[in-house]
This record gives structure tokens, C-alpha cells and sequence, in this order.
């Protein structure tokens, strides 16, 4: 778990929880560089190469997709042991 003011890749600002599950957690952020407000997900997949593996899949698939009911991807990093 991230604590609020944690920043990640010297960008992402942590500013509160938003969910958490079995397999990850979603915080609010800011983006200090551009100055806007994100969600940032956070995996809880350890050391399962296939899981990572396929989360980076999902986060470049939809980098590239465009719909209003699929989220923005416009990041996607390994820090630590999570991948965000």
C-alpha cells in the first residue's frame, strides 16, 4: 500500500486510496508534471511473471484504444515490486 504524498517516477503524487482488491489497488493521484488528477493502479501480483506479463499487455492494448467506457492508459512502469 502507497501512503498519500508517496511519489512514484518522481511524477505521480499519491493523494488517497480510491479501492482496493485481491489483486491490486487504485489510488488518486496528481501528475506533477502536467498537473492533472489520474487514477494510478497498483498490482499485488509479486513475483508471477505470467500476471505481469499480462498486465503490461492490458496497459499497451489500451494505450491504444479509444472509448468512453475503457480508461485512458497513458503510463504504464514497474517501481519497487509493483508495477503501476
Amino acid at each position: 500500500m502507497l501512503d498519500p504524498g508517496a511519489v512514484l517516477q518522481n511524477r505521480y503524487e499519491i493523494t488517497r486510496l480510491l479501492a482496493q482488491g485481491g489483486m491490486g489497488a487504485v489510488y488518486l493521484a496528481r501528475d506533477r508534471r502536467l498537473g492533472s488528477t489520474i487514477a494510478l493502479k497498483e498490482t499485488f501480483f509479486g513475483d508471477d511473471d505470467r500476471l505481469l506479463k499480462a498486465f503490461e499487455r492490458e496497459a499497451r492494448l489500451l494505450a491504444n484504444l479509444r472509448h468512453a467506457a475503457l480508461p485512458k492508459v497513458m503510463d504504464h512502469f514497474a517501481e519497487g515490486k509493483g508495477q503501476f
